[in-house]
């Protein structure tokens, strides 16, 4: 980022130089590249001098990575779906508690049960210390900052993205630079699979909102309880959260219950659950974020909800340019815009041209604002949509129809025949009770 600060003395001096176009003038221009304060001291003609500081807060990079319309052409009163992807710079998670409960694990897949490996062309180690790796989530699951199809999972409690670590190691605080990084922990704790106890995992919910639940049910090592919990990846928020059970006899643990980035450098946990000692009375539910990115849609008209990246459109009767505005949850002068058009077309009913003459059947017709149907056209005059010969403006010829569709048969092409009983190609002209004919179908001879 950039700023322009302005002063009024005689002469200044700005300092810290680093990201200072210049450290004199009353005006200078910052582009640091993390958060700083800055001192200007002014000086007067006769020496007198004063001073006074700005802060310059350095906010993580936004990104608008897409902005769609589906569909992004609607009809009078229809709907659309807007989806607005941004991301961060920002990282780190915060947590928070929710309310505990295990999830329903029928149907998981078992990577070990009754002291059994079920999956081992993926395990690493032993059933007291290993891991499966890869598994796949089902889904992209962005841990952070990075998306992820797949991961780790330890039979000591924890998750990896990236990492496979399937040697023990004991529990630590974190953040820590050793081993096992990248980590998601349920709590991380010794446990032990070779004579009892379950590892599992289960897919649920509809794409684009899916939860992959992770599992551990089984003893503690070298003790007399038994651990239940689960880490569950949320699709689309990429919220990891734990459930966490009482242990069955509540004695006292060391464990790590958190997230930890890639390199160690960076790890939120759940409070008094940092390689602590602790037991558990009751069960825990706790909800690890990542760093969060607030959406703001303009105009606002025809959306459901105008502060969320997925609003939804409807009963739009008007094109309409959407600009999002997405900035960073926690350093909100720090944003990103980007925009899509959805067009509004008006309804247009079209009509059956079986016979394709360009001429309709008033009777069948489809209203849509996307253009003709195969086989439509907008005009319903035809009147008889079997016979290309028909429509209105053909010519009409003397057969017995409605060759122009103007509702008179053979107008303007009968003639009236005479009775000509000698044959001689003349006719009584008082003999006229033949009427008006397209040819004289019947002659009579007089007597």
């Amino acid at each position: 980022m950039s700023g322009t600060f302005t002063a009024s003395l005689p002469t200044y001096t700005w300092a810290p130089a680093t990201g200072l176009n210049t450290t004199t003038g009353s005006s200078v221009t910052a582009s640091p590249t993390s958060t700083g304060t800055y001192t200007v001291t002014g000086t007067d003609a006769i020496g007198c001098t004063g001073t006074a500081t700005k802060t310059v807060t350095v906010g993580p990079a936004i990104s608008v990575i897409s902005v769609t319309a589906t569909p992004s052409t609607v009809c009078s009163g229809g709907s659309s779906a807007l989806n607005a992807v941004a991301t961060t710079s920002a990282t780190g998670y915060s947590v928070s508690s929710i309310t505990y409960g295990l999830q329903n694990m029928s149907g998981a897949t078992l990577l070990v049960s009754g002291a059994t490996n079920n999956n081992s062309g993926i395990f690493a180690g032993t059933l007291d210390d290993g891991s499966w790796n890869p598994i796949s989530l089902g889904f992209n699951f962005t841990f952070d900052g990075t998306s992820y199809s797949s991961i780790s999972i330890n039979t000591n409690g924890y998750v990896q993205f990236g990492q496979n670590q399937s040697s023990y190691v004991s529990p630590v605080a974190l953040p820590n630079a050793s081993v096992p990084n990248a980590y998601a922990g349920s709590p991380w704790i010794d446990l032990i699979y070779t004579t009892s106890g379950t590892v599992g995992y289960k897919l649920t919910g509809s794409a684009g909102s899916q939860k992959f639940i992770i599992q551990w049910a089984g003893p503690v090592y070298q003790g007399t309880d038994n651990d239940t919990a689960q880490i569950i990846l949320n699709e689309g928020s990429n919220n990891v959260e734990v459930m966490f059970a009482p242990f069955t006899n509540n004695v006292p643990k060391t464990y790590t219950l958190g997230v930890e980035n890639s390199g160690g450098t960076s790890g939120t946990a759940a409070p008094a659950r940092n390689a602590s000692t602790a037991s558990t009375s009751a069960g825990e539910g706790w909800r690890f974020s990542p760093a969060a990115v607030n959406y703001s849609w303009a105009p606002s008209t025809f959306l459901n909800n105008a502060s969320i990246s997925n609003p939804n459109a409807s009963n739009v009767t008007a094109t309409t340019t959407y600009t999002v505005t997405a900035s960073d949850a926690a350093v909100s002068a720090c944003t990103a815009t980007g925009s899509v058009t959805l067009t509004y077309n008006s309804n247009v009913t079209y009509y059956q041209d079986n016979d394709n003459d360009t001429y309709g059947n008033p009777s069948v017709s489809q209203t849509t604002c996307t253009g003709a149907p195969a086989g439509y056209v907008a005009n319903n005059t035809d009147c008889n949509d079997n016979n290309s010969a028909v429509h209105p403006g053909a010519t009409e010829v003397c057969n017995t129809i409605d060759d122009n569709c103007n509702g008179q048969i053979d107008e303007g092409v009968q003639s009236t025949f005479y009775a000509d009983a000698d044959n001689d190609s003349y006719g009584n002209a008082a003999a006229t009770n033949f009427g008006m004919h397209c040819a004289c179908r019947i002659c009579f001879k007089q007597h």
